[in-house]
This record gives C-alpha cells, sequence and structure tokens, in this order.
C-alpha cells in the first residue's frame, strides 16, 4: 500500500513538472516574439515630414545691354527719322517763302504737326532731343513746315564702329567712328543710350 502512494507521488511530481515546464516554453515563445515584433515595429517607423516651406535664394534678372551691332542698328534707325522728314519735305507740294529769307517746305500728314512729329522722333529719341529737332519746324502762314533745301551728308553706317562703351545701370554711353563722306577725314561722335519704358532711346551728346 506504502508502495503504490509512492509511486502515485512520483507520478504527481512529474505530472506538475512537465505542465510547469511546458508553460514557460510558451511564455518564453511569447516574451519573444513580442520582441520581434517590438523591432519590425521600430523598424517601419517613417522619418516626420517637415511641412515648412523650402527657402530658395532670389536671382537677379541680368540686367539689359546691347551688343555693338544692336547699338549701331538702333542710332541708324533714329537718324534715319531725320532724313524721313527732309524726304518728305523734298516731295512736298508747297514751297514757302519765310520772312527770314529761308524757304520752307510743308510737311505731309504723318508729320503736319508739332504733336504728330514729336511722337514720331519720340519712337527712337529721348524727349529732350525729340523737343530739340522741333525748333527746325515752325508753322508758315498756317502751314506747319520744315527747312527746305540739302541738308548736305549723313553717316555712312556702313564704315561706322562702336570705338567705346560704358554701361552703368540702365544707361550706355557710347562713342561711334565714321568717314565722314564731306571731307574724307574720320569723325567721332558720342550718344547716351537708355533704357525708358523697357525701350531703348538715344540722345546726342556733344
Amino acid at each position: 500500500m506504502r508502495e503504490k502512494r509512492l509511486i502515485v507521488l512520483i507520478l504527481t511530481i512529474f505530472i506538475i513538472f512537465m505542465v510547469s515546464g511546458c508553460n514557460g516554453g510558451e511564455k518564453n515563445n511569447s516574451t519573444t516574439t513580442h520582441k520581434s515584433k517590438e523591432i519590425n515595429t521600430s523598424n517601419n517607423v517613417k522619418p516626420a515630414v517637415s511641412n515648412k516651406p523650402v527657402s530658395i535664394p532670389n536671382e537677379s534678372p541680368p540686367q539689359p545691354t546691347l551688343s555693338d551691332q544692336e547699338i549701331l542698328t538702333l542710332l541708324q534707325k533714329a537718324d534715319q527719322q531725320f532724313w524721313d522728314v527732309v524726304d518728305a519735305t523734298n516731295e512736298a507740294r508747297k514751297i514757302i517763302e519765310g520772312t527770314n529769307g529761308m524757304s520752307y517746305a510743308e510737311l505731309p500728314a504723318p508729320f503736319n504737326t508739332p504733336e504728330k512729329l514729336s511722337m514720331y522722333y519720340g519712337q527712337y529719341w529721348q524727349d529732350k532731343d525729340a523737343q530739340d529737332f522741333l525748333k527746325d519746324a515752325t508753322y508758315v502762314d498756317g502751314v506747319y513746315c520744315f527747312p527746305y533745301g540739302d541738308p548736305g551728308y549723313g553717316i555712312n553706317w556702313n564704315n561706322t564702329s562702336v570705338v567705346n562703351k560704358k554701361q552703368t545701370g540702365d544707361t550706355i554711353i557710347v562713342t561711334i567712328r565714321y568717314l565722314s563722306e564731306a571731307d574724307q577725314e574720320y569723325v567721332s561722335e558720342n550718344y547716351e543710350i537708355k533704357l525708358i519704358d523697357n525701350k531703348w532711346k538715344v540722345s546726342y551728346i556733344n
């Protein structure tokens, strides 16, 4: 009888030991799995994204300028305006003798008022120069006229070059040199070219 109890006791202890071992293994497995999940979770964390706008340094726009060829083209167009007015007077229908002994030709419709002539010169010339050009025109017997006659030689633009150029801001001071057809000598002239209302305009410098 005592032996039977001893066998039962041993079996009971064995069963308890086995049950405790199984529970311990499950706990360790659970802990390991939990840690693994924590590690995986930490690896999936995304870096914070800032909504703060990135500042980009402002770049100044390039300074407008003119090449030597562009300067010569501009000056030639400005110079041509004077000759257009002269040609218009040479084709005039009416020649008037002024009280000062000069002959005047009636200016045609594109130039027949101070306002129209000023607007025409103002396409390429600065205001002060346009007003100076108007001094040559005058009213004679109620007709707006320009002095009639041969104005002489103009600039031979085929033999003209830029010999000096200096730009400060929106203003270019330029010196051109050309061969005068009148006396066959080289002549230099100075001009101020200024950017006014996004358009380059010319002024003669004495």
